[in-house]
């Protein structure tokens, strides 16, 4: 496999989102959708969708080298606010979960960071747009990654998981709570 392939560990930026308008076939890309809360922002339970977003070449594996990229979709048909992570609320709502050939699975997770500055930040997502978070995972942002010698490569399950509380704060800013998990992409990692 060539180098420039592997899914290797780097870290997610803050402040690397951005807001996508409509998808093509938001209900096509998005395996499977969760309904969560948001008071008073709509009268039906908001739908979203989290999906790993494969590169631009089809047939190309993730390559972690450069990042990848999550989408978490609106495929409801009203708006949803979601927490971004430039804030407490937001920073460890995306997640992972490692399956490897053996059947172990472990989750990885954002390092929690002391906030200097913190205050409520959200996304509203028409339906149909998409936010994207640039993911890279690295030990110094990530907890639980695999223990790897150098150059050593692993192929695992990768799914992503998108979970937000229902806290204070989402329901005075009538932000979305819930959880919603992509479907799982094999990917090689490495060190």
């Amino acid at each position: 496999m060539n180098r420039r392939w592997a899914l290797c560990c780097a870290m997610v930026g803050l402040g690397h989102l951005a807001v996508v308008k409509p998808l093509e076939s938001a209900a096509a890309s998005a395996p499977r959708a969760a309904s969560g809360s948001a008071t008073g922002l709509a009268s039906a339970q908001p739908s979203l969708a989290l999906a790993i977003v494969p590169p631009a070449d089809a047939a190309a594996p993730i390559e972690a080298a450069r990042g990848f990229q999550v989408a978490l979709s609106n495929v409801g048909d009203q708006p949803v606010r979601v927490w971004r992570d430039s804030c407490s609320w937001g920073h460890e709502n995306l997640s992972f979960e490692l399956r490897d050939d053996g059947g172990a699975v472990t989750t990885v997770r954002r390092r929690p960071i002391t906030w200097e500055k913190n205050f409520p930040d959200w996304a509203t997502l028409a339906p149909g747009e998409r936010l994207l978070f640039d993911v890279t995972l690295e030990p110094s942002g990530w907890l639980n990654l695999p223990a790897l010698k150098p150059g050593e490569w692993r192929s695992v399950t990768l799914r992503a998981i998108y979970r937000s509380v229902s806290d204070r704060q989402a329901q005075l800013h009538r932000v979305w709570a819930g959880k919603v998990v992509s479907a799982p992409v094999v990917v090689a990692i490495r060190r």
